[in-house]
């Protein structure tokens, strides 16, 4: 039997599960829909599959950790995706952000690395407009040192708060939000297009349409 007419279907390959013939490519390969570990969908040829080119969806690249099954509406949950993504910051070389976390030093605890229900149990779920925080910048990610933080609280502990002059005081932008009862992301939008701290926090916001 040619290698083009071989049935894949329900057979695995690394972290991908085949679940149906998907269309043939230009040369008449076929192409299978597989789901993986993971939970996403990912479409690709016979040949990938048996050479071992295509052992998952993207998310083994990524630095994605194995399978876990914690998801909501059929989508991976926030949760484990913040789990996934400090694994990564910390042990994939080419994540665009292992400069600031692995390359540092930054390390994840024994309990959380090959665990995502060790880090479920200590953490619980990630609430609504919040991400994962440490405490201390210069230690890893641990029970003790982690936090559920929302961007203003995450922006209170960094270690390179910019520091704004305004009005004779000098403070953080995230101090000067809280004490102006500003909104956080909108000043440091400001502040990246490189308003004056006078325009920056005086300069109400325009409303659309017509007034």
């Amino acid at each position: 039997m040619r290698t083009q007419d071989l049935d894949l279907t329900n057979r695995r390959f690394g972290r991908l599960f085949v679940i149906d013939i998907y269309r043939p490519t230009k040369n008449g390969q076929r192409r299978w829909v597989c789901v993986c570990d993971c939970n996403n969908l990912a479409a690709t040829t016979t040949a990938r599959l048996l050479n071992g080119d295509c052992r998952s969806c993207g998310c083994l690249r990524m630095g994605l950790p194995k399978s876990h099954g914690h998801t909501v509406n059929g989508m991976i949950s926030k949760t484990y995706k913040s789990w996934a993504l400090m694994l990564a910051r910390c042990y994939n070389k080419k994540n665009n952000r292992y400069y600031r976390y692995g390359g540092r030093g930054i390390t994840v605890c024994d309990r959380w690395k090959d665990s995502f229900e060790n880090f479920l149990a200590d953490m619980g779920n990630r609430p609504k407009d919040c991400s994962l925080d440490r405490i201390r910048n210069d230690v890893g990610y641990c029970k003790e040192n982690c936090r559920w933080a929302t961007k203003l609280e995450q922006a209170r502990n960094k270690t390179n708060a910019r520091m704004i002059a305004y009005r004779g005081e000098i403070r953080a932008l995230w101090d000067w939000a809280q004490t102006l009862n500003l909104n956080y992301d909108m000043l440091h939008a400001r502040l990246m297009r490189g308003w004056r701290p006078e325009r920056m926090f005086e300069q109400p916001l325009r409303r659309c349409g017509r007034s």
